[in-house]
């Protein structure tokens, strides 16, 4: 029973650490995720700025809106 218990605990581990860097890459860097933000208009792109302004230090002035 610890055996059985043991496997499925490191296989469940096992997909959380798999799992965590693959969603990571789907979602781009802050600068594409900005780019993003920037094609919705200039109230998406500022909500990202704000949302993330401590996490990525980034500038609105550094992207176009609507392109």
């Amino acid at each position: 029973m610890n055996r059985k218990l043991l496997a499925c605990a490191a296989a469940a581990a096992l997909g959380i650490v798999l799992a965590g860097p693959a969603r990571a890459y789907q979602l781009g860097t802050p600068e594409q995720r900005a780019e993003q933000a920037a094609k919705q208009g200039p109230e998406a792109l500022r909500r990202f700025i704000w949302r993330t302004r401590m996490i990525y230090g980034l500038d609105i002035r550094q992207f176009r809106v609507g392109r």
